[in-house]
């Protein structure tokens, strides 16, 4: 069975619907920004005061590029450090965006609203969260798209120091040159960008995190639509692997929930993922 088309069965089985390691300098420096504001929080409860609309226990990252014209394509992202009290509440741009005001759905929760527009993970068909530590998607409004990920970080002495996890979820929100700016079509699932699969292994003494983020072609055969390779560095990992960039960070007390961002300026194309290692 083909790996993506194994997730599928995987999620089916849970009840989920639809649902060479190098670095980028800011890509790293933002991750460890992350990592060290962690560290402080895990130590003192508080974190150092920046520009950030909330100072809650909420952190993540975002690359950030224009959008809204036809001009318009996946360059000249900007790495920022996000802070929020809710993980589906974004904060950005001086303003508080709740992406899931009604609730987040089953498989994955859209919302087109005068906020703008966004695709963020959902729940199993039970509205049980499945990422109840970690949200991550894609986020729209006039004039910029932010592909972001954020939650509870697990705490850096949390994290295991040896030993390797895999990391699946059918929960990587993609957006390409292509989709950037695409019109909404309430017949397409998702209404708009697209959703692939994540397949991801830490190896905790190494320190290493590898794997494809996946989708299907027409004739059901598994393409991968990109590969991540990076270094884990406290609970924060970064790297880069044929000009895709990638970082993110583990969540939850047991580092059992992982999220990041990746980016390739050259290929026109950037996304967000949520992967658990233990689903039961």
């Amino acid at each position: 069975m083909k790996t993506f088309n194994l997730l599928l069965a995987v999620f089916g089985s849970v009840g989920l619907v639809a649902c060479s390691s190098g670095g980028n300098s800011s890509s790293w420096e933002a991750a460890k920004k992350l990592s060290e504001q962690s560290l402080l929080y895990s130590q003192t409860g508080t974190y150092p005061t920046d520009d950030a609309t909330s100072n809650g226990p909420v952190q993540g990252m975002a690359y950030q590029f224009s959008s809204g014209s036809a001009a318009n394509k996946i360059a000249n992202a900007k790495v920022i450090t996000l802070r929020s009290d809710k993980k589906e509440v974004l904060n950005v741009e001086g303003e508080s965006i709740d992406l899931a005001p009604d609730g987040l759905k089953p498989g994955f929760t859209f919302t087109d609203n005068a906020n703008g527009t966004s695709l963020i993970a959902g729940t199993f068909v039970n509205y049980v969260d499945y990422s109840p530590n970690v949200q991550a998607g894609i986020y729209q409004n006039d004039n910029t798209t932010y592909v972001f990920t954020q939650g509870t970080l697990t705490p850096p002495k949390s994290m295991p120091t040896s030993g390797r996890a895999l990391y699946t979820g059918l929960s990587s929100y993609h957006v390409t040159n292509a989709t950037l700016n695409e019109k909404i079509n309430a017949a397409k699932t998702p209404p708009k960008w697209d959703m692939h699969g994540v397949m991801l292994t830490a190896d905790f003494g190494r320190k290493t995190l590898v794997g494809n983020i996946l989708t299907t072609d027409a004739y059901g055969r598994d393409v991968t639509s990109a590969e991540i390779d990076a270094k884990i560095s406290g609970n924060t990992f970064s790297g880069e692997k044929n000009g895709t960039k990638n970082q993110g960070a583990f969540f939850g007390q047991d580092a059992n929930e992982i999220g990041g961002i990746y980016i390739n300026e050259n290929k026109g194309f950037a996304g967000a993922f949520v992967a658990k290692s233990n689903w039961q």
